[in-house]
């Protein structure tokens, strides 16, 4: 997995190998087009799926925000933007630090007594379920079911603002050894 950086909100910065994302201090001129985000700090990763099950972990570290999870690759990437399932969203925040929720309606928040450094996400695209996991701690923290995906499905970055120069890191996709959770 990759990051699609066509997809990418302008002030993000991107690794080479497009496995890690951070937010930059000004805006680069790239062509706005409409798989483009324009107003929400955002980037799709690539493949999409329409079918299967599918695992994959990102580094977050000592992030104090960052949003991560998976939407439909058919949602409007232009204007405001709200992150619920109703909208094709299904995403956990971490607002500021140790304060998380998952974008259900209505939000739900999350206790996470060991902030994760890295977080599993596994789609199970027939199941109907979209499940998140902090494998530091090697524990479960939220799980989307009963979720009816139209089209396909692309995984959901965004590092977050810089909230006063604490938030800088970037997210990066890792290898991962196995299927992830069954």
């Amino acid at each position: 997995m990759i990051l699609d950086a066509e997809t990418a909100y302008p002030n993000l910065i991107f690794s080479d190998d497009l496995k890690s994302v951070r937010l930059g201090n000004k805006w680069e001129r790239l062509p706005d087009g409409p798989e483009r985000f324009d107003s929400c700090i955002l980037a799709l990763g690539s493949p999409s799926f329409i079918s299967g099950r599918h695992y994959w972990e990102v580094e977050v570290g000592d992030k104090t925000g960052w949003v991560l999870g998976a939407c439909e690759a058919s949602i409007s990437k232009k204007g405001n933007i709200t992150l619920s399932p109703d909208k094709g969203y299904w995403v956990v925040i971490m607002m500021k630090e140790n304060e998380y929720q998952a974008s259900s309606v209505p939000p739900t928040r999350l206790v996470i007594k060991e902030p994760p450094k890295r977080v599993g996400i596994f789609v199970d695209y027939r199941g109907g379920s979209i499940s998140f996991y902090n494998v530091t701690a090697g524990s479960h923290i939220y799980t989307f079911s009963s979720c009816s995906f139209s089209g396909s499905l692309q995984p959901l970055f965004s590092p977050g603002t810089h909230d006063g120069g604490k938030n800088t890191g970037p997210l990066t996709i890792c290898p991962v050894g196995g299927q992830g959770p069954e």
